[in-house]
């Protein structure tokens, strides 16, 4: 069963934070689940995650998760990247648990 029932699905009540180490393994469940069988057979995102949270060029002051009801249902995460010469920073993944993607 779903936590968030087709109907009545308010989205004001999500709120956004800065993510923390509590927020891991809710993230990465989160992740797989919002990728899984998306684009291939299984997923593999929610391993990606996991690598950029330890790379040197990950930005863990801008990551950030939505909670709804108190669980994690949206995470964005930011890292250093370069375009030829020219420093950027990059987002993803965006990942949004499946009872809520398609919503706005």
């Amino acid at each position: 069963m779903s936590l968030f029932p087709d109907t009545d699905i308010d989205l004001s009540l999500v709120t956004f934070r800065p993510e923390e180490a509590k927020d891991y393994e809710a993230v990465n469940s989160m992740v797989r689940d919002a990728f899984w069988n998306l684009y291939m057979p299984g997923a593999d995102e929610h391993i990606l995650v996991r690598k950029l949270r330890s790379h040197p060029d990950f930005i863990p002051e801008l990551s950030v998760v939505g909670l709804m009801k108190g669980e994690v249902v949206a995470c964005i995460m930011y890292s250093k990247s370069f375009v030829g010469a020219f420093p950027m920073i990059t987002f993803g993944p965006v990942a949004v648990t499946p009872s809520l993607q398609g919503r706005g």
